[in-house]
Protein backbone atom coordinates (compact mmCIF):
# COMPACT_ATOMS: atom_id res chain seq x y z
CA UNK A 1 0.00 0.00 0.00
CA UNK A 2 0.95 3.75 -0.50
CA UNK A 3 1.11 6.17 2.27
CA UNK A 4 -1.54 9.10 0.17
CA UNK A 5 -1.18 11.38 3.95
CA UNK A 6 -0.72 14.76 3.23
CA UNK A 7 2.96 15.22 4.34
CA UNK A 8 2.16 14.81 8.27
CA UNK A 9 3.52 11.43 8.49
CA UNK A 10 0.22 9.96 9.77
CA UNK A 11 -1.79 6.84 8.25
CA UNK A 12 -5.77 7.16 7.82
CA UNK A 13 -7.03 5.01 9.99
CA UNK A 14 -5.79 3.68 13.19
CA UNK A 15 -3.36 6.17 14.18
CA UNK A 16 -5.37 8.94 13.31
CA UNK A 17 -8.22 7.17 15.59
CA UNK A 18 -5.81 7.25 18.72
CA UNK A 19 -5.22 11.06 17.89
CA UNK A 20 -7.46 13.82 20.36
CA UNK A 21 -5.71 17.09 18.81
CA UNK A 22 -5.83 17.04 14.80
CA UNK A 23 -3.65 20.09 15.22
CA UNK A 24 -0.16 18.41 13.57
CA UNK A 25 -3.09 17.04 10.83
CA UNK A 26 -3.88 20.63 9.60
CA UNK A 27 -1.72 20.74 6.35
CA UNK A 28 -3.45 17.40 5.48
CA UNK A 29 -6.28 18.41 2.45
CA UNK A 30 -7.92 15.05 3.44
CA UNK A 31 -7.79 16.31 7.73
CA UNK A 32 -8.67 19.70 6.87
CA UNK A 33 -11.61 18.89 4.75
CA UNK A 34 -12.73 16.32 7.32
CA UNK A 35 -12.50 18.82 10.33
CA UNK A 36 -13.67 21.89 8.44
CA UNK A 37 -16.95 19.92 7.45
CA UNK A 38 -17.90 18.89 10.83
CA UNK A 39 -15.51 20.24 13.55
CA UNK A 40 -17.76 19.10 16.81
CA UNK A 41 -16.42 15.29 15.25
CA UNK A 42 -15.16 13.02 17.56
CA UNK A 43 -11.51 11.30 16.48
CA UNK A 44 -13.62 7.62 15.70
CA UNK A 45 -16.19 9.52 13.64
CA UNK A 46 -13.46 11.12 11.41
CA UNK A 47 -12.18 7.46 11.50
CA UNK A 48 -15.21 5.77 10.17
CA UNK A 49 -15.90 8.58 7.40
CA UNK A 50 -12.16 9.27 6.34
CA UNK A 51 -9.98 6.02 7.44
CA UNK A 52 -7.37 4.61 5.94
CA UNK A 53 -6.80 5.61 2.23
CA UNK A 54 -3.88 3.04 2.03
CA UNK A 55 -6.06 0.55 -0.16
CA UNK A 56 -4.08 -2.42 -0.54
CA UNK A 57 -2.81 -3.81 3.10
CA UNK A 58 -2.62 -2.50 6.01
CA UNK A 59 -4.83 -0.33 8.44
CA UNK A 60 -8.82 -0.74 8.26
CA UNK A 61 -10.43 1.70 6.00
CA UNK A 62 -13.68 3.86 5.91
CA UNK A 63 -16.79 2.43 7.60
CA UNK A 64 -15.66 -1.02 8.89
CA UNK A 65 -17.69 -1.55 11.97
CA UNK A 66 -17.25 -0.23 15.57
CA UNK A 67 -15.02 -2.47 17.74
CA UNK A 68 -17.90 -4.05 19.14
CA UNK A 69 -19.70 -4.91 15.69
CA UNK A 70 -19.24 -7.65 13.66
CA UNK A 71 -17.10 -7.05 10.07
CA UNK A 72 -18.19 -9.58 7.16
CA UNK A 73 -16.34 -9.85 4.11
CA UNK A 74 -16.50 -12.03 0.80
CA UNK A 75 -13.36 -13.43 -0.92
CA UNK A 76 -13.20 -14.16 -4.57
CA UNK A 77 -10.39 -14.29 -7.54
CA UNK A 78 -10.57 -13.47 -11.48
CA UNK A 79 -7.45 -13.41 -13.96
CA UNK A 80 -5.81 -10.04 -14.12
CA UNK A 81 -4.72 -10.28 -18.19
CA UNK A 82 -1.00 -9.91 -19.68
CA UNK A 83 -0.74 -7.64 -22.91
CA UNK A 84 0.47 -10.73 -24.67
CA UNK A 85 -0.67 -12.31 -27.45
CA UNK A 86 -2.22 -15.85 -28.20
CA UNK A 87 1.58 -17.78 -27.89
CA UNK A 88 2.13 -20.40 -30.13
CA UNK A 89 6.01 -21.98 -29.77
CA UNK A 90 6.96 -20.81 -33.53
CA UNK A 91 6.03 -17.56 -32.73
CA UNK A 92 7.94 -17.25 -29.73
CA UNK A 93 11.03 -18.72 -30.88
CA UNK A 94 10.67 -16.12 -33.70
CA UNK A 95 10.28 -13.41 -31.18
CA UNK A 96 13.53 -14.96 -29.30
CA UNK A 97 15.66 -14.97 -32.63
CA UNK A 98 14.86 -11.56 -33.42
CA UNK A 99 15.67 -9.96 -29.96
CA UNK A 100 18.80 -11.97 -29.93
CA UNK A 101 20.04 -10.66 -33.20
CA UNK A 102 19.02 -7.49 -32.78
CA UNK A 103 21.03 -7.92 -29.25
CA UNK A 104 24.08 -9.27 -31.27
CA UNK A 105 23.77 -6.05 -33.73
CA UNK A 106 24.17 -3.77 -31.06
CA UNK A 107 27.10 -5.52 -29.66
CA UNK A 108 28.86 -5.75 -32.41
CA UNK A 109 28.14 -2.06 -33.21
CA UNK A 110 29.70 -0.88 -29.62
CA UNK A 111 32.81 -2.82 -30.10
CA UNK A 112 33.75 -2.35 -33.83
CA UNK A 113 32.90 -5.81 -35.03
CA UNK A 114 32.17 -7.75 -38.06
CA UNK A 115 29.90 -10.20 -39.42
CA UNK A 116 26.30 -8.49 -39.33
CA UNK A 117 26.32 -5.66 -42.12
CA UNK A 118 23.54 -8.13 -43.92
CA UNK A 119 21.64 -8.40 -40.42
CA UNK A 120 18.74 -6.97 -42.09
CA UNK A 121 18.39 -9.21 -44.69
CA UNK A 122 19.00 -12.04 -41.95
CA UNK A 123 16.02 -10.87 -40.23
CA UNK A 124 13.89 -10.92 -43.66
CA UNK A 125 14.80 -14.25 -44.77
CA UNK A 126 13.84 -15.51 -41.02
CA UNK A 127 10.41 -13.75 -41.30
CA UNK A 128 9.66 -15.62 -44.91
CA UNK A 129 11.02 -19.41 -43.21
CA UNK A 130 8.20 -18.10 -39.80
CA UNK A 131 5.35 -17.25 -42.06
CA UNK A 132 5.79 -21.01 -44.10
CA UNK A 133 5.28 -22.71 -41.05
CA UNK A 134 3.23 -20.33 -39.18
CA UNK A 135 -0.10 -22.22 -39.90
CA UNK A 136 -0.19 -26.18 -38.29
CA UNK A 137 -1.79 -27.15 -41.19
CA UNK A 138 1.27 -25.73 -42.99
CA UNK A 139 3.34 -27.21 -40.94
CA UNK A 140 2.26 -30.72 -41.07
CA UNK A 141 1.45 -30.88 -44.39
CA UNK A 142 4.99 -29.66 -45.32
CA UNK A 143 7.39 -30.81 -42.71
CA UNK A 144 10.43 -29.12 -45.41
CA UNK A 145 9.60 -26.18 -44.35
CA UNK A 146 9.67 -26.47 -40.12
CA UNK A 147 13.34 -27.90 -40.61
CA UNK A 148 14.29 -24.98 -43.00
CA UNK A 149 12.78 -22.71 -39.89
CA UNK A 150 15.22 -24.60 -37.70
CA UNK A 151 18.14 -24.10 -39.43
CA UNK A 152 18.00 -20.70 -40.04
CA UNK A 153 17.32 -20.13 -36.57
CA UNK A 154 20.36 -22.54 -35.36
CA UNK A 155 22.30 -20.41 -38.14
CA UNK A 156 21.62 -17.55 -36.79
CA UNK A 157 22.31 -18.74 -32.95
CA UNK A 158 26.24 -19.81 -33.70
CA UNK A 159 26.79 -16.41 -35.14
CA UNK A 160 25.47 -14.75 -32.15
CA UNK A 161 27.76 -16.98 -29.82
CA UNK A 162 30.68 -16.43 -32.13
CA UNK A 163 30.08 -12.49 -31.47
CA UNK A 164 29.50 -13.46 -27.71
CA UNK A 165 32.73 -15.03 -27.60
CA UNK A 166 34.90 -12.42 -29.48
CA UNK A 167 33.39 -9.80 -26.95
CA UNK A 168 34.37 -12.08 -23.81
CA UNK A 169 37.79 -12.38 -25.45
CA UNK A 170 38.30 -8.69 -25.62
CA UNK A 171 36.71 -7.86 -22.10
CA UNK A 172 35.57 -10.34 -19.95
CA UNK A 173 33.30 -8.43 -17.47
CA UNK A 174 31.05 -6.84 -20.10
CA UNK A 175 27.31 -6.66 -19.34
CA UNK A 176 27.02 -6.07 -23.22
CA UNK A 177 28.00 -9.84 -22.79
CA UNK A 178 25.89 -10.70 -20.38
CA UNK A 179 22.71 -9.35 -21.65
CA UNK A 180 23.41 -11.16 -25.20
CA UNK A 181 24.26 -14.69 -23.14
CA UNK A 182 20.67 -14.19 -21.66
CA UNK A 183 18.62 -13.61 -24.74
CA UNK A 184 20.95 -16.34 -26.37
CA UNK A 185 19.54 -18.77 -23.25
CA UNK A 186 15.68 -17.86 -23.69
CA UNK A 187 16.43 -18.42 -27.84
CA UNK A 188 17.81 -21.76 -27.76
CA UNK A 189 15.47 -22.40 -24.81
CA UNK A 190 12.47 -22.04 -27.72
CA UNK A 191 14.68 -23.86 -30.20
CA UNK A 192 14.56 -27.36 -28.34
CA UNK A 193 11.05 -26.80 -27.22
CA UNK A 194 9.47 -26.64 -30.82
CA UNK A 195 12.53 -29.19 -32.21
CA UNK A 196 10.78 -31.52 -29.95
CA UNK A 197 7.36 -31.06 -30.12
CA UNK A 198 7.41 -30.80 -34.34
CA UNK A 199 10.53 -32.68 -34.82
CA UNK A 200 10.35 -35.55 -32.27
CA UNK A 201 6.41 -35.33 -31.73
CA UNK A 202 7.16 -34.86 -27.94
CA UNK A 203 4.12 -33.60 -25.20
CA UNK A 204 6.24 -30.81 -23.86
CA UNK A 205 5.07 -30.50 -20.13
CA UNK A 206 3.02 -27.51 -18.66
CA UNK A 207 5.72 -26.32 -16.75
CA UNK A 208 8.48 -26.15 -18.92
CA UNK A 209 6.16 -23.79 -21.23
CA UNK A 210 6.54 -20.17 -21.71
CA UNK A 211 3.65 -17.93 -22.64
CA UNK A 212 5.47 -14.33 -23.09
CA UNK A 213 9.06 -13.27 -23.35
CA UNK A 214 8.70 -9.50 -21.94
CA UNK A 215 5.75 -11.48 -19.09
CA UNK A 216 7.63 -14.54 -18.04
CA UNK A 217 4.89 -14.35 -15.34
CA UNK A 218 1.81 -14.99 -17.86
CA UNK A 219 -0.18 -18.32 -16.89
CA UNK A 220 -2.51 -20.34 -18.74
CA UNK A 221 -5.62 -20.09 -17.13
CA UNK A 222 -8.94 -22.41 -18.13
CA UNK A 223 -11.62 -22.15 -16.08
CA UNK A 224 -14.48 -23.68 -18.18
CA UNK A 225 -15.97 -20.22 -18.92
CA UNK A 226 -19.01 -20.27 -21.71
CA UNK A 227 -17.19 -18.02 -24.54
CA UNK A 228 -13.69 -18.09 -22.49
CA UNK A 229 -12.30 -21.13 -23.19
CA UNK A 230 -8.27 -19.89 -21.89
CA UNK A 231 -7.38 -16.70 -20.22
CA UNK A 232 -3.81 -15.24 -20.13
CA UNK A 233 -2.61 -13.18 -17.12
CA UNK A 234 -2.15 -14.14 -13.16
CA UNK A 235 -5.49 -14.67 -11.03
CA UNK A 236 -5.89 -12.19 -8.37
CA UNK A 237 -7.81 -13.03 -5.28
CA UNK A 238 -9.09 -10.25 -3.05
CA UNK A 239 -11.27 -9.52 0.03
CA UNK A 240 -13.95 -7.32 -0.15
CA UNK A 241 -15.63 -6.17 3.43
CA UNK A 242 -19.83 -5.57 3.34
CA UNK A 243 -19.30 -1.91 2.60
CA UNK A 244 -17.60 -2.28 -0.51
CA UNK A 245 -13.41 -1.81 0.51
CA UNK A 246 -10.77 -4.08 -0.52
CA UNK A 247 -9.77 -5.59 2.85
CA UNK A 248 -6.55 -7.54 1.39
CA UNK A 249 -5.57 -9.72 -1.87
CA UNK A 250 -3.23 -11.95 -3.40
CA UNK A 251 -1.70 -12.47 -6.18
CA UNK A 252 -1.11 -16.16 -7.20
CA UNK A 253 1.68 -16.51 -9.06
CA UNK A 254 1.74 -20.08 -8.55
CA UNK A 255 -1.34 -22.75 -7.64
CA UNK A 256 -4.80 -22.37 -7.13
CA UNK A 257 -7.63 -20.68 -5.09
CA UNK A 258 -6.91 -23.81 -2.60
CA UNK A 259 -3.66 -22.65 -1.66
CA UNK A 260 -4.16 -18.75 -0.89
CA UNK A 261 -7.25 -19.68 1.39
CA UNK A 262 -4.92 -19.97 4.61
CA UNK A 263 -2.96 -17.29 3.83
CA UNK A 264 -5.70 -14.73 3.33
CA UNK A 265 -8.09 -15.38 5.79
CA UNK A 266 -5.00 -15.49 8.73
CA UNK A 267 -4.03 -11.66 7.60
CA UNK A 268 -7.63 -10.64 7.74
CA UNK A 269 -8.25 -12.22 11.20
CA UNK A 270 -5.13 -10.40 12.30
CA UNK A 271 -5.60 -7.15 10.54
CA UNK A 272 -9.53 -6.68 11.48
CA UNK A 273 -9.98 -8.03 14.90
CA UNK A 274 -13.88 -7.94 14.73
CA UNK A 275 -13.93 -10.22 11.26
CA UNK A 276 -16.14 -13.10 11.93
CA UNK A 277 -17.21 -14.24 8.84
CA UNK A 278 -15.68 -14.32 4.81
CA UNK A 279 -17.67 -15.62 1.98
CA UNK A 280 -16.33 -18.20 0.23
CA UNK A 281 -17.05 -19.80 -3.30
CA UNK A 282 -16.37 -23.69 -4.10
CA UNK A 283 -13.14 -22.73 -5.77
CA UNK A 284 -11.68 -22.57 -2.31
CA UNK A 285 -12.60 -26.03 -0.47
CA UNK A 286 -11.21 -28.61 0.59
CA UNK A 287 -11.31 -30.79 4.09
CA UNK A 288 -8.40 -28.61 5.33
CA UNK A 289 -9.21 -24.93 4.18
CA UNK A 290 -12.68 -25.00 6.03
CA UNK A 291 -11.00 -26.83 9.35
CA UNK A 292 -8.50 -23.93 8.99
CA UNK A 293 -10.99 -21.47 8.38
CA UNK A 294 -13.33 -22.81 11.24
CA UNK A 295 -10.39 -22.09 13.74
CA UNK A 296 -10.26 -18.43 12.63
CA UNK A 297 -13.58 -17.07 11.92
CA UNK A 298 -16.83 -18.06 14.28
CA UNK A 299 -18.97 -18.21 10.89
CA UNK A 300 -16.85 -19.87 7.90
CA UNK A 301 -19.20 -19.94 4.29
CA UNK A 302 -17.00 -22.23 2.08
CA UNK A 303 -19.53 -24.64 0.05
CA UNK A 304 -18.54 -27.86 -0.50
CA UNK A 305 -17.58 -28.78 -3.91
CA UNK A 306 -19.76 -32.00 -5.41
CA UNK A 307 -22.87 -33.54 -3.69
CA UNK A 308 -22.80 -32.39 -0.07
CA UNK A 309 -23.36 -35.27 2.44
CA UNK A 310 -25.76 -35.02 5.20
CA UNK A 311 -23.81 -33.12 7.63
CA UNK A 312 -22.24 -30.61 4.90
CA UNK A 313 -26.57 -30.28 4.08
CA UNK A 314 -27.58 -29.61 7.42
CA UNK A 315 -24.14 -26.67 7.39
CA UNK A 316 -25.41 -24.89 4.47
CA UNK A 317 -28.95 -24.88 4.75
CA UNK A 318 -28.35 -22.31 8.10
CA UNK A 319 -29.80 -19.04 8.25
CA UNK A 320 -26.23 -17.60 7.94
CA UNK A 321 -24.86 -19.35 5.34
CA UNK A 322 -28.05 -18.88 3.43
CA UNK A 323 -27.62 -15.13 3.87
CA UNK A 324 -23.71 -15.04 3.08
CA UNK A 325 -24.29 -17.32 -0.18
CA UNK A 326 -27.30 -14.70 -0.81
CA UNK A 327 -24.61 -11.48 -0.63
CA UNK A 328 -21.90 -12.81 -2.14
CA UNK A 329 -22.50 -12.08 -5.77
CA UNK A 330 -22.23 -8.64 -4.71
CA UNK A 331 -18.23 -9.31 -4.60
CA UNK A 332 -18.20 -9.31 -8.74
CA UNK A 333 -19.32 -5.65 -8.67
CA UNK A 334 -15.70 -4.51 -6.78
CA UNK A 335 -13.91 -7.06 -9.71
CA UNK A 336 -15.83 -4.97 -12.12
CA UNK A 337 -14.20 -1.65 -10.72
CA UNK A 338 -11.29 -3.04 -10.56
CA UNK A 339 -11.04 -3.90 -14.44
CA UNK A 340 -12.25 -0.30 -15.34
CA UNK A 341 -9.57 0.98 -12.91
CA UNK A 342 -6.30 -0.94 -14.75
CA UNK A 343 -6.81 -4.56 -13.86
CA UNK A 344 -8.78 -5.35 -17.27
CA UNK A 345 -5.06 -5.90 -18.98
CA UNK A 346 -1.77 -4.98 -17.29
CA UNK A 347 0.63 -2.82 -20.02
CA UNK A 348 3.18 -1.75 -17.43
CA UNK A 349 6.84 -2.94 -18.19
CA UNK A 350 8.86 -4.24 -15.09
CA UNK A 351 8.24 -8.00 -15.31
CA UNK A 352 6.65 -9.53 -11.85
CA UNK A 353 7.33 -5.86 -10.07
CA UNK A 354 5.70 -4.04 -12.76
CA UNK A 355 2.84 -6.13 -12.77
CA UNK A 356 2.05 -6.07 -8.72
CA UNK A 357 2.43 -2.18 -8.73
CA UNK A 358 0.05 -1.81 -11.08
CA UNK A 359 -1.86 -4.39 -9.10
CA UNK A 360 -1.50 -2.00 -6.16
CA UNK A 361 -2.33 1.15 -7.51
CA UNK A 362 -5.45 -0.65 -9.14
CA UNK A 363 -6.52 -1.46 -5.19
CA UNK A 364 -5.70 2.06 -4.31
CA UNK A 365 -8.19 3.74 -7.14
CA UNK A 366 -10.54 1.94 -6.48
CA UNK A 367 -10.83 2.04 -2.82
CA UNK A 368 -10.62 6.02 -3.02
CA UNK A 369 -13.92 5.78 -5.54
CA UNK A 370 -15.66 4.07 -3.53
CA UNK A 371 -15.00 6.56 -0.35
CA UNK A 372 -16.01 9.15 -2.54
CA UNK A 373 -19.11 7.64 -3.78
CA UNK A 374 -19.43 7.24 0.38
CA UNK A 375 -19.12 10.74 0.86
CA UNK A 376 -21.16 12.31 -1.89
CA UNK A 377 -24.00 10.40 -1.00
CA UNK A 378 -23.30 11.66 2.70
CA UNK A 379 -23.13 15.39 1.29
CA UNK A 380 -26.69 14.54 -0.32
CA UNK A 381 -28.58 13.36 2.34
CA UNK A 382 -27.28 15.91 4.35
CA UNK A 383 -28.31 18.56 1.99
CA UNK A 384 -31.85 17.00 2.08
CA UNK A 385 -32.17 17.35 5.47
CA UNK A 386 -30.95 20.64 5.68
CA UNK A 387 -33.94 21.87 2.47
Amino acid sequence: GQDVSGGHGYTHGKVLAAVEDPTPMAGCTICRYAWERDPRQEPYALTRTYGSVRGARGNPGPYLAKSDDDLKARCDSFVVETDVDYPTDVKLLFDAMRKAVNRAVDVADAYDLGGWRQSKSLKFKLGQAFQAVRVSKRRKAYPDFVMAYLNRCGLLLSKCEDTRAEVVSRDPSSWRSAALEETQREARRHFHLVWRRLVNNETIPHHEKVFSLHAPHTRWIKKGKAGVPVELGVPLAIVESHEGLILDWEIMWKGTDVDVLKPLSERCTMRYPTLNQISYDKGFWSPENYEQLSNLIDYPVLPKKGKPNKTEKARQSTAEFREARRLHSAVESRINCLEHHGCSRIRTKGGPIGFARTVGASIVATNLCQIGTKLLLQDRERYRRAA
